[in-house]
C-alpha cells in the first residue's frame, strides 16, 4: 500500500514538472518571436514601431509607384484648393484635355462625362478606346453621337474591344463612324497631343511613325503629351502591356515626352516607368463593364509647363 502511494506521489509531481517545462518551452518561444518582430521593424521600446528597414527593401525592388486607384482619386477629391504662392507660380490654365476610355456601350456615362467636361472648361475630349464590347455598331453610332452633339473638339483611338467580328475580323464598324483607325496628331501652341494606335501592339510601321513625329516637334516649347488605348508600362497589369511598349518609352523619354496616358486597365494609376523619367497614367473605365467606379480625367496644363491631372469620378464619396 505505501509503495502504492509513493508510486501516486512520484507520478504527480513527474507530470506537474513536465507541465512547468512545456510552459516555460512556450514562453520561450514568444520571447524569440518578440525579438524577431523587433529586429525586423527596428523597434524602439520607447519610439515604437519603424518600418524603414522593410519599405527600403520594397523601395529597391519595386519601380516608384505615385498612387493608384480609389486611394488616389480620395487623395485628389480632399485636397484643400491650392495655396495663393503656388497658383502664382504655375500660372493660369492655358489647356485642358477631358480623357475617358472603356466605355463599353454605357452612352448615357458618356453623356454625363461630356456635360462635366462642358463645365470644367475642356478644350478637346480623348477617348482611348474600347467604346464597344466587341465592335457593336449601335454602341458605335451612339457614342459617335454623343461627342459630335457636345460640339467639342476631340480624338480617338479604337480598342482592342473594337474589332468587329462579323462579316469579319476587322475595325469596319468603328471606321464607319470614326474614319481610319491609325494614329494622329493635335498641335497647338499651348500642347502637342499624340494620338497611338495600339490596340493590336505596336509594329514597325508605328515605330516609324512615331519616330517622323517626334522629330517634327523637337523644337516645341509645348509639352508633348502621349496617349495610346494599351499602357506602354504597368507594374500591375503585364498582360495588358503594349509588347514593344519598352522601344516606344525610350523614344518618348529622348524627345522630352512628359506623360503618357492609357486604357484598357479599367483601373486609375499614376507611376514611373522603370528609369523613373517618364510620368505614366493609366485613366480608369468610365463604362461600368468590370469596373464599380465609372470616371474621367482632367488634365490641366498651366502656362508654367506644369501638368495636374485629376479623376472625376461619376460617383460621389
Amino acid at each position: 500500500m505505501r509503495a502504492k502511494k509513493r508510486n501516486y506521489y512520484y507520478l504527480k509531481k513527474k507530470k506537474e514538472a513536465i507541465k512547468r517545462l512545456l510552459t516555460l518551452v512556450s514562453l520561450l518561444f514568444v520571447l524569440v518571436g518578440v525579438v524577431i518582430v523587433m529586429f525586423l521593424m527596428h523597434w524602439n521600446p520607447f519610439k515604437g514601431f519603424s518600418a524603414s528597414w522593410l519599405s527600403s527593401v520594397v523601395k529597391d525592388e519595386a519601380p516608384k509607384v505615385i498612387n493608384r486607384g480609389e486611394s488616389l482619386i480620395k487623395e485628389e477629391l480632399s485636397k484643400s484648393s491650392e495655396g495663393e504662392d503656388e497658383q502664382n507660380f504655375k500660372g493660369s490654365v492655358i489647356f485642358r484635355i477631358g480623357i475617358m476610355s472603356d466605355t463599353h456601350g454605357a452612352t448615357e456615362n458618356i453623356k454625363e462625362a461630356l456635360a462635366q467636361m462642358q463645365l470644367d472648361g475642356v478644350d478637346l475630349v480623348v477617348h482611348l478606346g474600347d467604346f464597344t464590347a466587341g465592335g457593336d455598331l449601335n454602341q458605335l453610332k451612339e457614342a459617335y453621337d454623343a461627342l459630335e452633339s457636345s460640339g467639342m473638339p476631340y480624338r480617338v483611338v479604337p480598342g482592342d474591344h473594337d474589332f468587329n467580328w462579323i462579316p469579319d475580323h476587322s475595325y469596319s464598324n468603328f471606321e464607319k463612324y470614326f474614319g481610319r483607325a491609325g494614329s494622329s496628331v493635335v498641335a497647338d501652341k499651348n500642347v502637342v497631343v499624340i494620338m497611338y494606335e495600339n490596340a493590336t501592339d505596336t509594329t514597325e510601321e508605328s515605330i516609324d511613325w512615331l519616330k517622323t513625329t517626334l522629330s517634327k516637334y523637337s523644337d516645341t516649347s509645348a509639352p508633348i503629351l502621349f496617349f495610346s488605348a494599351k499602357p506602354l508600362y504597368s507594374p500591375y497589369f503585364k498582360a495588358k502591356e503594349d509588347a514593344r511598349g519598352a522601344d516606344v518609352v525610350s523614344l518618348l523619354i529622348d524627345k522630352g515626352v512628359m506623360y503618357a496616358f492609357a486604357g484598357d486597365t479599367h483601373v486609375y494609376a499614376q507611376y514611373k516607368d522603370l528609369s523613373g523619367r517618364l510620368n505614366m497614367v493609366t485613366v480608369g473605365a468610365l463604362g461600368e463593364y468590370k469596373n464599380p467606379l465609372p470616371q474621367w480625367v482632367l488634365v490641366n496644363i498651366y502656362s508654367s509647363g506644369d501638368i495636374e491631372v485629376k479623376p472625376k469620378p461619376l460617383v460621389d464619396f
